[in-house]
């Protein structure tokens, strides 16, 4: 059995901050971090926490937490999840640059391409309206058709909090995951589980019930 250290540039120099949160891709391929250095890339100057992919097989370092045309964030970004093929990540983000008319002043959840490079904020309502309040702990499926994550909005679902049932169809399938992703983040008493599936459009987004923790029997 081998160990490597992927938290390093493409030519396998050593961060010069902290790497946190990994997560790898189910093909084994990709391994999506949080760091706080700025050397792992070339022009990586916003002083922030970013969000960093390795390819495992060539080496190569890309920084996902950029807009589209690959600006720098000009806040910090946490929690990545990888979808099953390596080519969608998941965040949360504080930057208010990374997509045009983010004025809520809040983290919100944003999925990268890495293959177009494109970048999308879901923690939207189905209609594209900002959220009225923070969202984090993010995950997103193996196919990358669905992206889970918790929310203090009131805004991204309709009326008072209940189970909204979800249908199959071809840009909508159940999802089978449970927020929060990161297990050292708590929900909050006013906070909502969400799930959006990224390949509606416009976005679907439904309610889930908050499902407490269960301890593992002894």
């Amino acid at each position: 059995m081998s160990i490597s250290r992927v938290s390093t540039s493409s030519s396998d120099q050593q961060a010069n901050g902290e790497s946190y949160f990994p997560t790898i891709s189910a093909n084994g391929q990709f391994i999506a971090f949080q760091s706080q250095a700025s050397n792992l890339v070339s022009g990586d100057t916003n002083g922030a926490i970013d969000i960093f992919v390795k390819n495992l097989n060539t080496g190569l370092v890309t920084l996902a937490s950029t807009t589209a045309s690959g600006v720098l964030a000009n806040n910090a970004s946490y929690f990545p999840s990888i979808s099953g093929n390596g080519r969608l990540v998941v965040f949360q983000g504080l930057g208010s640059n990374l997509v045009a008319g983010d004025t809520n002043g809040q983290s919100d959840i944003f999925v990268k391409d890495l293959q177009t490079g494109a970048l999308t904020r879901v923690s939207t309502t189905s209609s594209g309206g900002q959220a009225q309040g923070m969202s984090h702990s993010a995950d997103i499926s193996d196919n990358g058709s669905t992206v889970a994550f918790i929310s203090s909005a009131s805004n991204l679902v309709a009326g008072i909090p209940m189970v909204s049932r979800m249908s199959s169809s071809k840009t909508w399938r159940p999802a089978r995951l449970f927020a929060p992703a990161p297990r050292t983040q708590v929900r909050r008493p006013t906070e909502r589980a969400i799930i959006i599936s990224v390949r509606a459009h416009p976005f679907r987004v439904t309610e889930l019930p908050w499902r407490s923790p269960v301890a593992p029997a002894t």
